[in-house]
C-alpha cells in the first residue's frame, strides 16, 4: 500500500483482542510484573553508569588511539543500550506504572543527543499507527540508499544494500542530531504528517539535547588530549 490520502483501517479487531488476552494470561500464570521490574532498574543503572564512566575515561584519561578506539566502541554500545531499552520503553509508557518515571526514562534519549519529543511523534505515534505502510511509515524512508518494501522504487545498487547499509546506519545518529531533528522542528512535520511543536515545559528539553554534541562540548576532548 502506498500513500494516497487518509487511511481507513478495518474494524475487525479479533487478532488484537486475542493477542491481549494471551498477554494478560501470560502475566497471570507467571506472576511477572508488567512494569517497574527490578531487573529493568538494574539494567538502567548499569547502562547509565557505563555511559558516564566510558565518557569520562574517553575525555580525561585516554591519550592514545589504542585507548580511545575501544572506549569509543564501548560508549557507542552504552548509548545504543540506552536508546533501545531505557528511552524506548519509557516513551511507550511501558517502563513504569508512574507517568513521571516513564517521562524521565524517555528523556534519556535527550541525554545522548536525540529528542524524546520528536522521537515520540516519529516512532510511537506515526510508526506504530502505520507500521510498514509505504508512504505513511516514515521509518521506511531511506531515500535512494535503501529499498525496504516492494512498493519502493528499485535501483541497481540496491542489490548490495545488505552490505553497505550497515556502515551507513552508523551515521544516522549524526544526521538526526545535526539535520533531521532541526528540520522537523522548523517544518512542524515528519514526512507527510504534521506534528505539534514543543511548547511549555517540553520545549526546554529540546536544547539540552543539543549541548552534549555542540562544538564547544566536543572541543573539551581536544583540550584534554596532549
Amino acid at each position: 500500500m502506498t500513500s494516497g490520502g487518509a487511511l481507513k483501517f478495518g474494524t475487525d479487531s479479533a487478532f488484537q483482542l486475542e493477542l491481549r488476552r494471551r498477554v494478560d494470561e501470560y502475566f497471570q500464570v507467571t506472576g511477572r510484573r508488567r512494569r517497574d521490574c527490578w531487573e529493568m532498574y538494574l539494567k538502567t543503572a548499569i547502562l547509565l553508569a557505563g555511559l558516564a564512566v566510558t565518557y569520562l575515561l574517553l575525555v580525561f584519561v585516554a591519550h592514545a588511539w589504542w585507548q580511545s578506539v575501544p572506549l569509543a566502541v564501548l560508549l557507542g554500545f552504552a548509548a545504543a543500550g540506552i536508546g533501545f531499552n531505557i528511552q524506548h520503553d519509557g516513551s511507550h509508557q511501558a517502563y513504569s506504572d508512574h507517568s513521571s518515571i516513564n517521562k524521565l526514562t524517555a528523556m534519556t534519549l535527550d541525554l545522548i543527543g536525540g529528542s524524546s519529543y520528536l522521537w515520540h511523534w516519529k516512532h510511537v505515534v506515526i510508526h506504530h499507527t502505520y507500521v510498514n505502510v509505504t508512504g505513511y511509515d516514515s521509518d521506511l524512508n531511506l531515500g535512494i540508499f535503501g529499498r525496504v518494501t516492494p512498493h519502493q522504487r528499485r535501483l541497481t545498487f540496491h542489490r548490495w544494500q545488505h552490505l553497505y547499509l550497515w556502515p551507513l546506519y552508523g551515521f544516522l545518529a549524526i544526521r538526526w542530531q545535526l539535520v533531521d531533528d532541526f528540520r522537523r522542528l522548523i517544518a512542524g512535520r515528519i514526512g507527510s504528517h504534521r506534528i505539534r511543536r514543543p511548547t511549555g515545559w517540553t520545549s526546554p528539553s529540546w536544547w539540552p539535547a543539543r549541548r552534549p554534541f555542540s562544538p564547544v562540548h566536543s572541543g573539551s576532548r581536544c583540550f584534554s588530549t596532549p
